[in-house]
């Protein structure tokens, strides 16, 4: 929405505007942490290892906590992780 039509509607659609657009970049945050947890490869370990645990249990917690940290460090890095192995010709 542009400024013209903030104008006519008393401003009183900013707040929403606000919203959606803290709405939407939370969004994208979270999906780029998703897609770290998906392509890095310290997650796949962990993401069995907390399928395997009961609900709620501190293992569980302590696994989702290393999880959020690799996650959140994806996102810091601006790119995806480094792959090294076979398939990059690397071991």
């Amino acid at each position: 929405m542009g400024a013209v039509q903030a104008v006519g509607t008393g401003f009183t659609s900013l707040p929403k505007q606000a919203r959606q657009a803290f709405e939407e970049f939370r969004l994208r945050v979270n999906m780029r942490q998703l897609a770290e947890l998906l392509t890095d490869p310290q997650a796949g370990p962990l993401l069995e290892r907390l399928a395997m645990e009961p609900v709620g249990s501190q293992r569980a917690f302590q696994i989702s906590a290393r999880l959020a940290a690799i996650a959140v460090q994806g996102g810091r890095s601006g790119g995806p992780p480094v792959r090294r192995g076979p398939a990059s010709g690397e071991d």
